[in-house]
């Protein structure tokens, strides 16, 4: 009982030290930050005086209790679930470096003394300190607190499937944690290989559902945009009558220099106010993500002064495409095509949507003076620019192998490089 009431009290000092490391400073308030403390070090306390199970049992209290106030506290499983699992790794991973391998590889014993146990304590300490600092540098330099509170789903099927399946691996790791047998070196690496597992799956959900929600956003706010624009358009027709109007007061006083003046400060008040020719094609797609985006690259045109010419020859109102994927497909031919053409002289991107009898027909041109291969375009990774880091055409090719109608292809013909989505209806 000695060596597990040692074992235990580390233990409990590990936990107290990530606490503090990591949700005193990110995720809990004072308050709760003080009354959870307390609760360990009345943990460590009775350590001394209670079997190894009942202050595991204690331990198990904590974490739960921990759980469900930064649950209640984010309304979302994503942040209880993420540090909980980097914890796990970081103490299976402690345990499994400084205590169980050097003990059956290299014959050293941490527990057959006050000293060694000490020793031990000493070196997690520094250990502990050490991640705590790391964890810290990638919290604020990734913003991941943010990342994960500013997602608002709270993703509950997924943590409770995650949690139910994953205790059993860590409470059955903590009751044998006392001893140097082969059952706790097992147990070790699966519950730091799952941890780490599903740590990364989680956060990959996460990261994913944050993207989608950002571009969800990006589409409501250029929707948003462009209603205003043709609110603000309709009211001006309304009034232009009577401004035209107002032309007769000059007239009619004989005073030319003032009418001049007057038509001079309507036209630029009109170029203010209307919109360039592409917004009327708009009205041919009423599906507000795409509407978002193609309003998007034509303020991008304007500011870059780039001839944006969008021609859509018939209504289309459907996809036989999932909608975020035609909107990422969009999205990387035009980026490209701009990319492309910011150079040159004069910058011109053409844009075709067309629904045939068959399929719809999404094609976009510019001119392309280079003469690299084409075949070379749809490689993972390639792109012309320095930093050869590029994986537009690549995503879109792996995009369309997905779906059964839907072809892309590429040609460059008298320096003119088109780039043509195919959706079969």
């Amino acid at each position: 009982m000695l060596y597990g009431m040692n074992y235990q009290t580390v233990l409990i000092m590990n936990s107290f030290i990530l606490f503090w490391g990591m949700d005193s400073r990110f995720l809990l308030p004072k308050k709760t930050t003080l009354l959870l403390s307390l609760y360990l070090f009345a943990i460590l306390f009775l350590s001394f005086f209670f079997s190894y199970n009942i202050n595991i049992l204690m331990l198990l209290v904590f974490l739960v209790v921990r759980f469900c106030v930064l649950l209640h506290r984010f309304q979302n499983w994503g942040i209880p679930l993420i540090s909980f699992l980097w914890k796990t790794m970081l103490i299976a991973s402690l345990w499994l470096f400084t205590f169980f391998l050097p003990g059956s590889f290299f014959n050293v014993s941490f527990g057959s003394s006050l000293k060694e146990v000490l020793l031990l304590f000493c070196l997690q300490l520094i250990l502990l300190i050490f991640i705590c600092l790391f964890t810290d540098c990638i919290v604020k330099k990734y913003n991941v607190i943010t990342l994960l509170t500013n997602n608002k789903k709270r993703h509950k099927k997924e943590g409770i499937t995650i949690s139910l399946l994953y205790s059993v691996i860590f409470i059955s790791h903590l009751f044998i944690f006392s001893t140097y047998s082969l059952s706790f070196f097992i147990f070790s690496i699966l519950t730091l290989m799952i941890s780490a597992l599903l740590f990364i799956i989680f956060f990959y959900i996460l990261t994913v559902s944050q993207q989608k929600m950002d571009e969800y956003q990006l589409l409501v706010l250029n929707f948003k945009k462009i209603k205003a624009k043709y609110e603000q358009i309709s009211d001006f027709r309304h009034d232009y009558n009577g401004l035209l109007l107002s032309i007769n007061g000059y007239l009619q006083a004989e005073d030319l220099e003032g009418a001049k003046n007057y038509v001079t400060s309507l036209v630029d008040y009109s170029a203010s106010v209307l919109v360039p020719d592409y917004y009327t094609e708009l009205d041919k797609v009423p599906i507000p993500p795409v509407q978002s985006v193609l309003a998007s690259f034509g303020e991008q045109a304007i500011e870059q002064e780039i001839q944006f010419q969008i021609v859509i020859k018939n209504k289309i109102t459907e996809l036989e495409m999932e909608l975020i994927d035609f909107i990422r497909c969009l999205s990387i031919l035009l980026s490209n095509a701009f990319e492309a053409v910011s150079e040159q002289d004069e910058p011109i991107v053409y844009m075709n949507l067309e629904k045939t009898t068959d399929s719809i027909l999404l094609i976009i041109k510019n001119a392309d003076h280079s003469t690299v291969a084409l075949n070379s375009l749809l490689v993972k990774g390639y792109t012309s620019k320095k930093t050869n880091a590029g994986r537009g055409l690549y995503i879109i090719t792996k995009i369309c192998d997905n779906y059964t109608g839907v072809d892309f292809s590429i040609e460059r013909i008298n320096q003119i490089f088109t780039a043509t989505l195919s959706i079969k209806l």
